[in-house]
């Protein structure tokens, strides 16, 4: 079985969810990356699909009066403005096309198609050992049926002005850490000609890097900080949030409920003493995260935060995990901090958590923001007398179960069948989602550009009180400081661990307890919300495990929300 190029994307079942509100922000500071899209408000009912540069949308005739003046097309729903698609946030209509596309406006795109390759990373045995033993793989034809799927979905469906994506395999040459083959594998997409590559090595920033120099767009294969996704902008893509966002949110997390209080949700060790921090980050052979993790240590310590004045570094090479492990957790009881502030990769959480117990070591734990540790399917092979000491921030929103997720519903609505890739297909919907509205909304001169311009002019989603979706836009400054905002999600959930709690995890496997509990019903914070009167942690009144309209669904689950939910029944499937 050949592995993905990041482990953890195997479990973006739970990914679709953060993206289920995706919407795209309105550009305003751009920092070094300079753009001149006018903003929604600035768009007025004489800009014509097609001219003067991006397609106006449908809110916005409707804002100018003018809806009615433009061929929708097919495939819009004029009652709501969006495309004809059941799901919970479908692309917003703009104009029916017709006409001269310009042809071959950017390298990989023609008057007829727009040449994307998909990475395909090489095998990892360790990785897909532990994956199938958890149930959480699927296998490479799987994968690629469900790609294709979706691409004749969006083909049919999204306005892309005359053209057609053709979609390419990129076979990885390397390893997950291997920077030379990541720059050799980048410099093969730009000899094939393509406009943009899907995915890309988990590990190294060396092929998006690489990517960037050609002037080729990379959706979700980007390593880095938010200043790597700057300097290179408009080029690397990701859903999730930056190194610097979530730990600013962890911080406020901290700052807001627990620092200065005693670590009552710690062992019997530590429970009456006042909290103390110690930083457990994740790191890779290039040091990536080292320059932003540095920053939130210094501005833990800057706000009188009690932390320890060195972060514990960890890699993740399950080769060396039982090593590695004996020198972290050494490191930990050495600085004996009350309090594990974790951020970092879904696996070396089961070593450490297992080899903590063992010598007896029991702080709290609190999640900064990870890559999947915060699933339920990967928290319940962690050591359960360790981890019910969890608590933290999770980018993850409450989930709904598998069959009733997004992805899962579009697939089976297009096809008629179950997704082939049902543990991957949630970031393939979301992958290819970020990569058609970029698309969608550049109109017909499709450059890097352009792309960049329709996505930052998108509009700001309308929320309800409690909010359970994530909420994703670029470009703002409304939301992050000025010029920063590179990645997508901008909000968290509060999650703990309740280790006896029943039911389904993102894999659909009932027969093990443990789930996690999500704050005030998956409530989510963007930065300054985080609430200043006292969390409950490790209480269940108020809280969600997942949500469920089964009629013998959990204690502790709820009733789908009905703003999140899809109907496969709302639009009959149109021809391809």
């Amino acid at each position: 079985m050949a592995a993905t190029s990041k482990s953890a994307r195997l479990f973006a079942a739970t990914t679709a969810l953060v993206l289920v509100a995706a919407a795209c922000g309105t550009n305003k500071d751009k920092g070094t990356d300079s753009s001149t899209q006018a903003s929604v408000d600035e768009v007025s009912c004489d800009t014509l699909a097609g001219e003067g540069g991006l397609p106006i949308t449908f809110s916005q005739a409707k804002a100018g009066g003018c809806e009615g003046e433009f061929d929708w097309g097919e495939h819009c729903d004029v009652e709501t403005g969006r495309l004809k698609l059941p799901t919970a946030s479908p692309l917003e209509c703009v104009p029916a096309f017709t006409g001269e596309n310009g042809g071959a406006t950017s390298p990989g795109v023609t008057a007829d198609t727009i040449k994307i390759a998909r990475y395909v990373g090489a095998a990892d045995p360790a990785v897909d050992a532990y994956l199938q033993s958890i149930g959480a793989a699927d296998e490479p034809e799987q994968v690629e049926q469900t790609y294709n799927d979706f691409l004749e979905m969006y083909n049919t469906m999204a306005e892309l002005y005359g053209r057609k994506l053709e979609v390419i395999r990129l076979e990885g040459t390397g390893t997950a850490t291997d920077n030379v083959a990541a720059r050799a594998d980048a410099l093969k997409a730009k000899e094939l000609g393509v406009f943009a590559v899907l995915g890309g090595p988990a590990q190294t920033s060396a092929f998006s890097e690489e990517l960037a120099r050609a002037n080729i767009i990379n959706v979700g294969g980007a390593v880095g900080s938010g200043a790597f996704y700057k300097e290179r902008a408009p080029y690397v893509w990701a859903g999730g949030p930056s190194p610097e966002q979530t730990a600013q949110m962890a911080t406020e997390l901290i700052e807001k409920q627990l620092a200065g209080k005693n670590a009552e949700f710690a062992g019997d060790e530590f429970k009456d003493q006042e909290r103390t921090f110690v930083l457990l980050t994740y790191d890779d052979a290039e040091n990536n995260f080292k320059e932003p993790w540095d920053a939130w240590l210094a501005d833990l310590k800057e706000k009188g935060i009690k932390v320890a004045d060195e972060r514990i570094v960890f890699t993740l090479d399950l080769a060396r995990a039982a090593e590695d492990t004996q020198i972290v957790v050494r490191k930990l009881r050495e600085v004996n901090a009350t309090t594990v502030v974790f951020t970092g990769d879904p696996l070396m959480p089961g070593y450490f958590s297992a080899e903590m117990t063992k010598q007896g070591y029991f702080p709290e734990w609190v999640l900064a923001g990870t890559v999947f540790a915060d699933t339920t399917v990967l928290a319940r092979g962690y050591d359960q007398e360790q981890w019910k000491h969890t608590m933290g921030i999770s980018v993850i929103s409450a989930r709904v179960p598998k069959v009733a997720q997004d992805s899962t519903v579009l697939y089976k609505w297009w096809t008629g069948a179950e997704i082939p890739a049902s543990n991957t297909g949630g970031i393939i919907a979301a992958n290819l989602a970020l990569l058609y509205a970029g698309l969608h909304f550049a109109g017909p001169n499709l450059t890097p550009e352009t792309f960049r311009d329709g996505i930052y002019a998108r509009p700001r989603p309308e929320r309800v009180d409690g909010d359970i979706r994530g909420e994703v836009t670029y470009g703002r400054d409304d939301i992050w400081p000025a010029g920063t905002d590179y990645h997508g999600l901008d909000d968290i959930a509060i999650i703990w661990w309740d280790p006896t709690a029943t039911g389904e995890d993102e894999t659909g496997d009932e027969l093990n307890p443990g789930q996690y509990r999500y704050v005030n019903g998956g409530e989510r914070f963007g930065p300054g919300e985080i609430p200043t009167e006292p969390i409950n942690f490790f209480d269940p009144e108020g809280t969600v495990t997942f949500y469920s309209d089964e009629p013998n669904a959990p204690a502790g689950s709820l009733p789908v929300p009905d703003y999140v939910k899809t109907n496969p029944d709302k639009y009959d499937r149109p021809s391809a």
